[in-house]
């Protein structure tokens, strides 16, 4: 939870570190490290957001052991719990909003990249298991149908790639 939202998934389109460095090597090498920079930082946020959730559950807690006093102390003879329990489910549903499912609180990051050189030797998938333990969950296609208009840009030097994008 962030603000009141909750982060599902982290997005990344085509990273590139776009330092047109003509030693091949030392590109892969530098992209790798900015991805794993950024599997890292990401992981970091989805901690972050774990830790706030513990920290509101922690506190609704707190919340609701107050609440159960003042409602023992505040019981008269006619059945003050059955108020104390409807009162107690409206609250956890101020607090946290609608019920969580595991689909809800998944951890996902996704990165869009080319296939082809010098992507495929950015290991990708080596980079985010190494560095976070993460695995692929899903692979498939860049739609391009839904970005009209976007071009992808070389990064050594001015002009298109080499590929149309209704060929990628």
């Amino acid at each position: 939870m962030l603000g009141g939202l909750t982060v599902q998934n982290i997005l990344f389109n085509f990273p590139h570190i776009g330092k047109h460095i003509k030693d091949v090597n030392r590109n892969i090498m530098k992209n790798q490290e900015m991805l794993h920079a950024f599997f890292k930082s990401s992981l970091e946020l989805y901690q972050v957001l774990r830790k706030q959730r513990e920290n509101l559950k922690g506190k609704a807690e707190e919340e609701e052991v107050v609440e159960s006093r003042e409602s023992e102390n505040n019981q008269d003879s006619e059945g003050g719990f059955d108020d104390y329990n409807s009162n107690h489910s409206k609250h956890n549903n101020d607090v946290f909003g609608q019920q969580k499912n595991n689909d809800e609180e998944k951890e996902l990051i996704t990165v869009t990249l080319f296939d082809g050189q010098p992507y495929d030797n950015w290991m990708i998938k080596r980079l985010a298991r190494d560095a976070i333990g993460y695995s692929v969950q899903r692979s498939g296609k860049f739609e391009w149908r839904f970005y009209n208009g976007y071009q992808h840009r070389r990064t050594a030097g001015l002009g298109n790639t080499n590929k149309a994008a209704h060929t990628r």
